[in-house]
């Protein structure tokens, strides 16, 4: 993929990048948390379950906002990760992973619903696809987020 003419790295004002690398570590340990607690087989979790232990602990400034504004537990699994992961392959699992990194990369540190929003899905399905398929999605969003590259963003014309 090299060669992209797309700038890679998310930006840095006011320190912000820290966004994704705090928050990556302290969302992967409520889920992780929440997955022990409510399943028996390591890679057998419920996300609906897990996402509304997120939202009760709200471990990051980003999940604080969501909850500051409204949304429910409900509202994430059904309106915003579901769709992201429930009947899709792993192949599709993986792209919407990816999807959102670079999404969030383009939105860098927005303070409106929009970014808290999409930085939790991207960190919440991270782990979801790390976790079922042993893979190192959210360790790569926390020390690269840069890697994933970002779409580009135009006001509707």
């Amino acid at each position: 993929m090299g060669g992209n003419p797309v700038g890679f790295r998310f930006r840095r004002r006011r320190g912000r990048n820290g966004v994704l690398r705090g928050d990556a570590g302290a969302v992967s340990k409520v889920l992780e948390r929440a997955a022990l607690a409510y399943g028996s087989d390591p890679r057998d979790f419920d996300l609906a379950i897990v996402a509304a232990e997120l939202l009760e602990r709200a471990p990051t400034p980003d999940v604080r906002a969501l909850l500051h504004d409204g949304l429910s537990d409900d509202d994430l699994y059904e309106r915003e990760l579901r769709p992201n992961w429930e009947g899709l392959t792993k192949g599709q699992r993986a792209n919407k992973v990816v999807a959102f990194a670079r999404f969030a990369n383009a939105i860098g540190d927005d303070h409106t619903a929009i970014g808290p929003l999409v930085r939790t899905k991207l960190l919440v399905l991270a782990w979801a696809y790390d976790r079922t398929y042993g893979s190192s999605f959210l360790p790569k969003i926390d020390r690269e987020p840069e890697h994933f590259g970002r779409i580009e963003l135009s006001a509707a014309g």
